[in-house]
């Protein structure tokens, strides 16, 4: 997240550096580009903030006194295990599947809880998700304004998924749904200024379409 945030940085500081222009000279016959990169820097930086851009890609798995895991499960956690994010501890053994195979023991660390409360909530208070991968901005270009909604903007976005730690250790093991997002992808973000806004910038995210849609690289 320190490299997301430092990359982050140097976008705004980007933009506004291009906005605020020197204080001294004056008018400039740049004004209106001027005001639109500041309007882009302060609906980018707003963008970023928002929980429908910052959350991440997670996968979801059990905890327990007996937990049975299929292969990637597995994979998933013991790189958890490895962060520091859950107790593991092989407790018996089963043969759902024709076979033994172990039954675990899983816990939420502290560690583990903090991650886990970045994802969307479990279909059940035994299910947690465990983040695989998470957006970085790359660019985002002002693409006009909603039609008869001037206060809704449009904007182009090119984001890439990173892998978190978790996901860098399992990425060649997940396999199908559970595979890890990797690449530049393509997405188009609507933005709205308001006074209602709850960001300090008065802008909210309404709409981020094609969320996952065409990776470029």
């Amino acid at each position: 997240m320190r490299r997301a945030s430092a990359h982050l940085s140097c976008l705004l500081m980007a933009a506004f550096a291009a906005a605020c222009g020197s204080p001294d000279s004056g008018a400039s016959p740049d004004a209106e580009k001027t005001s639109a990169e500041a309007r882009d820097a302060a609906a980018v930086a707003a963008l970023v903030r928002s929980e429908k851009w910052s959350g991440p890609s997670c996968r979801w798995l059990k905890q327990g006194a007996w937990v049975l895991a299929y292969p990637q499960e597995t994979a998933l956690y013991r790189a958890a295990h490895q962060a520091g994010y859950i107790e593991m501890k092989e407790v018996g053994r089963d043969n759902r599947i024709g076979r033994p195979e172990p039954a675990w023991r899983i816990a939420l660390t502290e560690a583990g809880k903090a991650e886990a409360v970045t994802c969307q909530p479990g279909s059940d208070p035994d299910t947690w998700g465990v983040p695989v991968s998470r957006r970085e901005l790359v660019s985002a270009t002002y693409a006009g304004e909603s039609p008869g909604y001037t206060a809704r903007k449009v904007y182009e976005v090119e984001y890439r998924w990173v892998p978190t730690a978790v996901g860098e250790k399992v990425k060649r093991v997940l396999t199908g749904h559970m595979a890890v997002q990797e690449g530049t992808y393509r997405a188009r973000v609507y933005l709205v200024n308001s006074p209602d806004a709850i960001d300090p910038s008065g802008w909210y995210v309404d709409q981020v379409g094609e969320l996952d849609g065409e990776r470029v690289r």
